[in-house]
């Protein structure tokens, strides 16, 4: 991974730390900082924290990892319109 990547995803896993206990940062939040459109946010958060990258593993613990994942599940869901639940 380059440096410039590891940079983007250190601010990925920051942004999401902040906005965790809000259900996560506002779309339009999402799109001026990361330049992609919410529900894309979430989906390549989803992934990187389940890739078991060093750089997730050691700036967040395994609550947090667990929450971000059922927020990107939901956030997901809701860009489609699916029950939550299922």
């Amino acid at each position: 991974m380059s440096t410039s990547q590891a940079e983007g995803l250190r601010g990925m896993i920051e942004f999401a730390r902040r906005w965790l206990p809000y259900g996560g940062g506002p779309d339009e939040e999402i799109l001026v900082t990361f330049g992609v459109p919410g529900y894309r946010f979430h989906e390549r958060l989803a992934r990187v924290l389940d890739s078991g990258d060093p750089t997730v593993t050691q700036a967040l613990s395994a609550p947090e990892i667990a929450a971000l994942r059922l927020q990107c599940r939901t956030r997901s869901l809701h860009r489609h319109n699916v029950p939550a639940w299922q």
